[in-house]
């Protein structure tokens, strides 16, 4: 038996939504990876850009530090990004807006790397709230997230969780491809699926196009057990390995209520 308790939901907004991501690469010849996840929550972004390393080296990848990087939109406005240690490249004064198509341009010793990524329209959640399910005699809970999907277009819906001021970390992608213009519910859980009563939990939901779709939703069908793990398509020319993402993100704080027994 199941008991299902709807919250209104409140949006927080956080000081940060920086993601902590692991991204699988198997590579037997070194490649450049790009990080570059931008979004609309604040002005400060980063891009990561790091090279991996022979399968026999104790370092899984090392940063780049002589790179140059730039982000230009459609009306060829230009923000640069400044090295600020070990791969990382900073940028404090630009706020990516919705609508807009971006390009990324990395210049590494010469060679040089784009891509385009498009910041969607962000799709308004109706209710936030908790499901209680007994699944082979264990109680679960899961976060349950109701909205109306818009018809007119085709959208995709990226998720990040954090519990009890942990890590931010992904947990899921989904398209409208069978539910386009529906109620649509997405019922979501941390990594381990042992949420537990009075646990906070702080939820990123962003809306992506469909190429960050793509790579995210390769990265999450991929099983890091097996021996040889393909690496997600990547939307960076060059055969650069990450992703460049432009995302319109809210994020939402709420807390896993007390079911009646």
């Amino acid at each position: 038996m199941k008991y299902i308790i709807f919250l209104c939901s409140t949006v927080l907004f956080l000081s940060s939504c920086e993601d902590i991501i692991d991204l699988p690469v198997k590579d037997a010849e070194p490649k450049y990876v790009i990080e570059a996840d931008l979004h609309n929550l604040s002005n400060k972004q980063i891009i990561k850009i790091s090279q991996t390393t022979r399968l026999n080296d104790v370092r899984p990848k090392k940063g780049i530090d002589q790179a140059r990087v730039q982000v230009e939109n459609s009306k060829g406005q230009i923000n640069r990004f400044s090295h600020i240690g070990e791969g990382n490249y900073i940028n404090l004064n630009f706020k990516p807006v919705e609508g807009e198509r971006y390009k990324l341009n990395v210049n590494i010793d010469g060679e040089l790397f784009t891509a385009y990524s498009t910041m969607p329209k962000y799709v308004e959640v109706d209710t936030l709230g908790f499901v209680e399910e007994n699944v082979f005699g264990k109680e679960y809970y899961f976060l349950v997230v109701r909205f109306q999907d818009p018809p007119e277009e085709a959208n995709f819906y990226k998720y990040n969780m954090s519990v009890n001021n942990g890590a931010m970390e992904f947990i899921n992608v989904s398209s409208d491809k069978f539910n386009n213009g529906l109620n649509v519910e997405h019922r979501l859980s941390n990594k381990d699926n042992d949420l537990k009563e009075g646990d906070e939990v702080k939820l990123t939901r962003s809306t992506i196009d469909s190429a960050v779709y793509k790579y995210w939703n390769e990265y999450q069908m991929t099983s890091l057990a097996s021996a040889s793990p393909g690496n997600p398509t990547s939307n960076i020319s060059n055969g650069a390995l990450g992703f460049f993402s432009v995302r319109h993100t809210e994020e939402y704080e709420v807390k896993v209520p007390g079911f009646l027994k």
